[in-house]
């Protein structure tokens, strides 16, 4: 057992990540919380209200506390500020090991909501704390978003967002040839790779986790076997790409699509290894539960063509 504290952890993603080390009753629990929390102190776990600029409360608040995980989903300077504050205080709070906010991929050139990555990351690797960057490549979830099965409840937090499928709509807005493999991980393995984590002996430096790593070709595929329709696709080059990402509104969206088309999106399945006691869901099991028997109409392309990030 471990006492370990999660930040930015009172909703979606983070919140199902506290349920799930909860639900294990294997360690104890403590989330840093910018507010009161009664929901979460319901669970049994410790709430601590404190403010990022306030070291002393911070330390306070960790101080016997073995892992800290960060799930803070901040963007911008707060993100990077938040970050290296609560690095500050687990590292005076003499706490073991540290994980900042990743759950994504490695590679962050390129990608403009990335950049406040870095000098957490920098910070993290000279802390002098045991370390690790969780990443899991894209999150399942979003393919079902529009299902009719209970959507809510199927994005587990997850903003609804057609990311280069729309599964209702039968479109795919593919990054280059939709050839180079691409890992996908339900947002509920995750949660349990993560949580099986924290009983190993050391952590790696990266400790990726995969559900499954296939190609969007591949994805699409899936979509038609399970849906029976045809899915319309249109091929984007980086070249055609590069000039969508001048345009704001869908810049960091079509990043991410010149990012996979550069093969920057394949996981290491170095948790699946470690973790042996997670069987993670498949593509197509995940499309099966949220999108099987459901009557879709003719596939068309409607004013979604473009997914933008807004």
């Amino acid at each position: 057992m471990v006492h370990v504290a999660l930040a930015g952890a009172t909703r979606n993603f983070g919140l199902t990540l506290v349920k799930t080390i909860v639900e294990t009753g294997k360690h104890e629990v403590t989330v840093i919380s910018r507010t009161p929390q009664p929901e979460i102190s319901a669970l049994g776990v410790h709430v601590h209200a404190v403010n990022y600029d306030d070291h002393e409360a911070l330390v306070k608040a960790l101080t016997g506390v073995h892992t800290v995980i960060s799930t803070i989903a901040a963007s911008g300077d707060v993100f990077r500020t938040s970050q290296l504050a609560l690095l500050a205080a687990a590292q005076a709070a003499h706490v073991t090991r540290f994980a900042p906010s990743e759950f994504a991929i490695s590679q962050y050139e390129g990608f403009d909501l990335y950049a406040p990555k870095i000098p957490v990351w920098d910070a993290v690797k000279a802390s002098g704390l045991e370390y690790t960057r969780f990443t899991c490549g894209i999150f399942m979830n979003a393919f079902a978003t529009g299902t009719p099965k209970g959507e809510e409840v199927a994005l587990a937090g997850l903003r609804a967002w057609n990311f280069v499928v729309n599964v209702r709509a039968g479109t795919a807005d593919m990054p280059g040839r939709g050839e180079e493999r691409v890992t996908f991980t339900e947002i509920g393995d995750v949660c349990r790779f993560v949580a099986g984590a924290l009983e190993l002996e050391g952590w790696e430096e990266e400790m990726g986790m995969v559900g499954e790593t296939t190609t969007w070709g591949e994805v699409v595929g899936k979509i038609e076997k399970v849906t029976g329709r045809k899915v319309l696709v249109k091929r984007n080059s980086i070249g055609e790409m590069t000039k969508l990402a001048e345009e704001p509104a869908v810049r960091f969206y079509n990043q991410v699509r010149i990012g996979i088309a550069e093969g920057k999106f394949e996981v290491e399945p170095t948790l699946n290894r470690l973790v042996d006691s997670v069987s993670p869901v498949s593509i197509e099991e995940f499309l099966e539960k949220w999108w099987s028997g459901v009557e879709l109409g003719e596939a068309k392309w409607g004013e979604d063509k473009i997914f933008a990030l807004v």
